[in-house]
């Protein structure tokens, strides 16, 4: 591409972009029929940063659960989250001889009021809030989103973020997005009962995620990558309390923020394959959710 001329690049980018959005919008309406281990197997592709091209064509060519790499299980499994109920037994339309017999059916969208035992089996304090939570504590809430909204996994991958958040690397990981996500999954749980910063149930409402998130920002000079992406997920979250006017000023951020990164900010020597596909799926992410 060294011959390609300024205008030949938009071109081509846009071409891609196209596709991509056409792609997306093939999985979404894949996702409304499909069987329940066809919708889990596309989500961990989606999360882990699969083309989404090549899942479109798989799908059309009835293979999909066949690719072995889609099977495997997640890194950071943790013997506390087998103690704990899993959001997957709340998702609607599920046959009630599914569900534990000890589940409280009037509170299966509420989080628990207080650190349950389990949580200490991932005890260490977590160094990207600094409100005295352990990391389980986070994973755990960040993984409502998961289940409930898969949107926000199309602006970045969810298995490199886990890596960093896990190892405290920034690489794929910051205290902005953390935030952000943390604020996107409480609005999630508790709704329009999340207007105070401390809920009822004792635990921390999404307006104090959404303040620690935004002064980060604030702090960052110039935006990094997760910080970039941080800004995607704070739209979703402006979408999810109504505010449509702020969620697209946002998304315009976002998509301004993301076109800079991929100008300035340099490729690492070490992955460098690993950091273009997080940073271009957040690019298409971002272009996505502005239109």
């Amino acid at each position: 591409m060294s011959d390609e001329t300024h205008t030949q690049a938009l071109k081509r980018k846009y071409d891609e972009l196209q596709a991509s959005n056409t792609a997306y919008k093939e999985i979404y309406g894949t996702l409304k029929v499909a069987p329940k281990a066809d919708a889990e197997t596309l989500f961990e592709q989606i999360r882990g940063g699969r083309d989404v091209e090549t899942l479109v064509r798989r799908i059309e060519e009835g293979n999909l659960l066949l690719q072995p790499d889609m099977k495997k299980k997640g890194s950071f499994s943790s013997p506390c989250f087998r103690q704990l109920l899993s959001w997957k037994l709340y998702l609607p339309g599920l046959c009630q001889n599914r569900l534990p017999d000890d589940i409280d059916h009037s509170t299966t969208l509420t989080l628990p009021p207080r650190p349950l035992d389990a949580y200490m089996s991932h005890s260490k304090d977590d160094m990207w809030t600094q409100i005295g939570w352990t990391k389980a504590h986070i994973r755990h809430l960040i993984d409502v989103i998961f289940i409930w909204d898969y949107l926000p996994f199309s602006l970045f991958c969810y298995d490199h973020f886990l890596h960093s958040f896990y190892s405290d690397s920034t690489r794929f990981c910051s205290s902005a997005l953390v935030c952000a996500l943390l604020a996107l999954a409480s609005r999630i749980v508790n709704e329009d009962k999340d207007d105070h910063k401390i809920l009822p149930s004792g635990w921390i409402g999404s307006r104090i995620f959404f303040d620690k998130a935004t002064e980060k920002l604030q702090q960052s000079s110039p935006k990094t990558l997760p910080d970039t992406q941080a800004i995607g997920i704070l739209s979703l979250y402006h979408l999810r309390c109504g505010q449509e006017i702020k969620a697209q000023e946002c998304s315009d951020t976002f998509v301004a923020t993301i076109a800079e990164v991929c100008v300035h900010e340099p490729l690492m020597d070490k992955d460098k394959e690993q950091y273009t596909t997080v940073r271009d799926t957040t690019y298409c992410g971002a272009v996505s959710l502005s239109r």
